[in-house]
């Protein structure tokens, strides 16, 4: 569904779950097309609303404004690292004990 809608590649590989063999899933794609995809998704997300948030404002940092070669500004290097601890503090609280 994802690989038809937005492009990617699909992976998969075996795993164990509760003891018993199970095949896990997993979509990859590039910075630009999770952007796209989160962007069409995102109205209908309850859950994870506020993770895809996130990583919409982290992928904004991703803006060819420095160049292919340049150096990030720390700013951005700051910007990031404080996106990626409010990331983690969601996905902690979200844990089920």
């Amino acid at each position: 569904m994802y690989i038809e809608a937005f492009g990617g590649t699909l992976g998969s590989r075996k795993t164990k779950y509760r003891g018993m063999d199970k095949r896990l899933y997993t979509w990859q794609a590039s910075s630009a097309v999770a952007e796209r995809a989160i962007r069409q998704m995102r109205p209908f997300f309850r859950t994870k609303a506020e993770e895809a948030d996130l990583a919409l404002e982290f992928r904004a940092t991703f803006r060819p404004q420095f160049g292919d070669r340049s150096r990030m500004p720390e700013e951005v290097v700051n910007k990031r690292r404080e996106i990626g601890e409010k990331m983690k503090l969601v996905r902690k609280l979200k844990r089920v004990p």
